[in-house]
């Protein structure tokens, strides 16, 4: 869909790897010990610029409440880290990272600010 918008491509596959990287955290934390459920995504494009949005109605999650990683030492990989860096991707790829919670439905948008221009 990114794509047939036009797009551009390198932005394309950054907004891809955030979307893969938030729905693998929904199928794998979000419903833990729950009922298997909803995983929505919605995309909104309009004049002030690009939303995607990953819906679910498992556990709350705020990656706002989440810390950023340590910086990692260049000379001692103990430090390099295996995992927590998904949030960290998902932030690059886009301007602002937004959550909001109402009642049973999560709803974390990734907004950049690239506008949609209307034909002349």
């Amino acid at each position: 869909m990114l794509t047939e918008w036009g797009l551009p491509s390198d932005r394309v596959a950054a907004w891809e790897m955030a979307v893969s990287e938030l729905t693998t955290n929904v199928f794998r934390h979000s419903y833990k010990n729950l009922s298997p459920g909803v995983l929505g995504l919605s995309l909104n494009w309009d004049d002030t610029g690009l939303t995607i949005s990953v819906i679910d109605e498992g556990h709350p999650f705020d990656p706002n409440l989440v810390p950023p990683p340590p910086d990692p030492d260049p000379a001692d990989p103990r430090t390099w880290p295996e995992g927590g860096m998904g949030l960290m991707m998902v932030r690059s790829a886009g301007d602002d990272l937004r959550y909001a919670s109402t009642g049973k439905r999560n709803v974390l948008s990734l907004f950049t600010a690239l506008p949609r221009v209307s034909p002349a």
